[in-house]
């Protein structure tokens, strides 16, 4: 606890009232980069007429089109609409449900143009799940900024932490002391 390197505090306060003022920035984080995603990026929804899972996302899917702006490209998988109404203009599909790998509905890949599409989720999610996944898929393919996404998870990057390629050795890795000694020695980068 005494150092700050490899205190926990630093990276997210223990603190009752620090803890919810990160979880605010958290929060503010958070829609900065949904937001930042979806002038990128929409939302390929795979749905069936009969699937109720796909019912249930749906209106999630809606809070993610008003919340964020995100577009979402509905494809039926049966050529039939939803019984609720909701995506009442969507387009069937021509084998884009194979080509992606679709085994399960609803299925949600993230798309954004000319031709990146990644996998969000095969199953139904909730909407938390749903915006992590999204962010995740986002910072992994380099459309948002590891910064961002640690601040929208509400922790602080400890890049100082990170050592140079080579810095550790598997008998430093095997000695805690030693391991203590060598995060240490790391500089501290801005």
């Amino acid at each position: 606890m005494t150092d700050p390197r490899l205190d926990e505090n630093n990276r997210r306060p223990l603190a009752t009232f620090a803890s919810n003022a990160a979880n605010q920035m958290a929060t503010q984080a958070n829609e900065q980069a949904m937001s930042t995603i979806s002038k990128q990026a929409g939302l390929l929804f795979f749905f069936r007429s009969d699937c109720h899972f796909c019912e249930a996302q749906a209106p999630l899917l809606t809070v993610l089109e008003q919340r964020f702006g995100f577009k979402i490209y509905p494809v039926s998988l049966d050529g039939k609409p939803m019984p609720s109404g909701f995506y009442k203009q969507f387009r069937s599909d021509t084998g884009q449900a194979k080509a992606l790998g679709v085994m399960s509905t609803p299925a949600l890949f993230l798309m954004k143009p000319p031709n990146e599409i990644l996998p969000i989720a095969q199953g139904v999610v909730s909407l938390d799940d749903l915006t992590s996944r999204v962010l995740l898929s986002a910072k992994s393919a380099g459309w948002i900024s590891d910064r961002l996404f640690s601040t929208a998870r509400g922790v602080t990057d400890s890049t100082f932490l990170i050592p140079e390629a080579g810095a550790l050795t598997e008998s430093v890795m095997n000695d805690p002391g030693r391991l203590v000694e060598a995060l240490r020695a790391q500089p501290v980068l801005p």
